[in-house]
């Protein structure tokens, strides 16, 4: 009831936190794709430099999407464990009101 629908909003905004944290991967995956054009465009003379220094940006990028998946994960993880303990305390409240309703049956 008001417990039930305190939830639904929480796990809405989680819905909605994940949404937002998709955005966010798409765009550092953008940004990953600059990168790599600009490093294609590096000039002849200081290819080698330009190419190290755009590796390592890249690398930085892999390495904060990377973190960013793990923690959506973990999220993830977190709201389905949410999710299944709700489903087990609905259960048992049911069949809690299903057991009064025959006691007051008999």
């Amino acid at each position: 009831s008001e417990q039930c629908e305190e939830e639904e909003k929480r796990l809405e905004t989680e819905m909605e936190e994940f949404s937002s944290l998709a955005l966010d991967a798409e765009d550092a995956l953008a940004e990953l794709e600059v990168l790599l054009k600009q490093l294609t465009q590096a000039k002849e003379r200081n290819v080698h430099q330009e190419r190290l220094q755009m590796e390592r940006e890249i690398q930085l990028e892999k390495l904060k999407l990377e973190q960013e998946r793990l923690r959506v994960d973990e999220e993830e993880r977190q709201h389905n464990y949410e999710l299944r303990k709700m489903e087990i305390e609905l259960e048992a409240r049911r069949k809690e009101v299903e057991a009064e309703k025959e006691m007051d049956l008999k």
